[in-house]
């Protein structure tokens, strides 16, 4: 049987949560409260003018819509719970996987390669083009066709051969018509994941220190 995660282990699983605010309910009236009220007035009522028996309906069906409303915030309460600890089962599985995000940024680790892809409506003569911290081409890449669009695969190499130094370089397309530019998807690790409040999605820390929502990744490696 899976556990439902505690705080505890939301934090062992690289997880961080928003911090949910709390209002006061005290001013509320709630079931009991509304039942008190009902059979306070049918003991204390006049018994020579006893109270209509539209408005005593009235008042029941008036209890039952109540106490239908609080059984209905219960259920949503439960299912609101239940997909928070769905939400932190997935994020703890995508700590140390790693996902395609829409990008043109990306750090460039020590020994490092880095691998994108490119849609299937890329034209035959798409170019990867790589550039340093100043702008400076110092790569051109070749993308291979697949069954998924096109990808490429960057051995963190110039031109000539020398391995550059770690850091941060920008991906562009090249060789495509003005007005059509391929978006494209880089790969990076999830280093950790932060849980929102109810109804926030789930966001994704990347090693490179970037954030992004789980509705931004195109496939998970």
């Amino acid at each position: 049987m899976t556990a439902i995660p505690t705080n505890s282990t939301i934090d062992s699983l690289g997880l961080s949560v928003a911090q949910k605010s709390t209002a006061s309910t005290q001013g509320e009236l709630g079931q009991d409260d509304f039942l008190l009220l009902m059979t306070t007035q049918l003991r204390n009522q006049d018994p020579t003018q006893p109270m209509d028996n539209g408005a005593f309906l009235g008042q029941l069906a008036q209890f039952s819509t109540v106490s239908g409303i609080q059984e209905m915030q219960a259920g949503f309460a439960d299912l609101a719970n239940s997909l928070y600890t769905n939400q932190a089962l997935l994020g703890s599985s995508l700590v140390g996987r790693k996902v395609l995000i829409p990008a043109t940024t990306v750090t460039l680790a020590e020994q490092g390669t880095i691998q994108g892809q490119l849609p299937a409506d890329a034209g035959p003569d798409t170019r990867i083009r790589i550039l340093d911290a100043a702008g400076q081409p110092v790569r051109t890449l070749a993308p291979t066709r697949t069954e998924n669009g096109m990808s490429f695969t960057w051995d963190g190499l110039d031109a000539n051969g020398e391995r550059l130094a770690p850091g941060d370089y920008r991906v562009e397309t090249v060789g495509t018509a003005r007005n059509y530019a391929p978006g494209i998807a880089l790969e990076m690790e999830v280093s950790s994941v932060s849980l929102g409040r109810t109804g926030q999605a789930l966001r994704l820390n990347l090693a490179n220190g970037q954030s992004v929502e789980l509705t931004q990744v195109q496939q998970i490696r």
